[in-house]
């Protein structure tokens, strides 16, 4: 996994390293049920969610029985002057 082997600035790499023990504890604080939603979906249901600021976890479905349209925008910037002149992270 990427995340475990790959840089966290200043944090030892590895599944035994700091930069693991630090994204387990993370993970461990932030799965825990009270942080937990769960949607039970009616027909006509929406959800607008911001990806940037969850961890989003799709379960299965059965599709046939169950059609769903998804549609997907992004927004640009983030709010604050030191965010100014920020560049785009998705490509045209």
């Amino acid at each position: 996994m990427d995340w475990i082997q790959g840089p966290l600035v200043g944090l030892e790499p590895g599944p035994d390293g700091e930069g693991a023990e630090l994204l387990y504890t993370l993970m461990t604080h932030y799965t825990q049920p009270q942080f937990i939603y769960t949607h039970n979906w009616d027909e006509g249901d929406l959800i607008i969610y911001d990806n940037r600021t969850l961890v989003h976890a799709a379960t299965w479905f059965d599709a046939e029985a169950h059609p769903r349209l998804m549609w997907r925008t992004t927004v640009f910037g983030n709010p604050g002057d030191i965010y100014a002149g920020e560049a785009k992270s998705w490509v045209d």
